[in-house]
């Protein structure tokens, strides 16, 4: 595992009413830092931070997400939150 100096780490959270886009935007931040090699959708239930049969099937998030990536030589923490996070 790659060692990041405090200064190489950035930390972001989604944070929106229901429908805004926060988890096609996180999937989107996820596949264009390479850590997945195809966009999942909603509606067909692939993302990767609605796992859980209970978000797939109401096509909505459940629980808070936690992601990671590599951006820039910066290692970029995700934290996917519900309404109102």
């Amino acid at each position: 595992m790659k060692i990041y100096k405090s200064d190489e780490l950035r930390n972001i959270v989604t944070g929106a009413h229901g429908g805004a886009g926060k988890t096609s935007i996180v999937e989107a931040l996820v596949f264009n830092m390479d850590q997945i090699n195809r966009m999942g959708t909603i509606d067909q239930g692939s993302t990767v931070s609605d796992y859980h049969d209970d978000e797939i099937e109401r096509q909505h998030s459940i629980g808070t997400s936690l992601l990671h990536g590599e951006w820039s030589n910066n290692k970029i923490n995700i934290i996917g939150c519900l309404d109102g996070c």
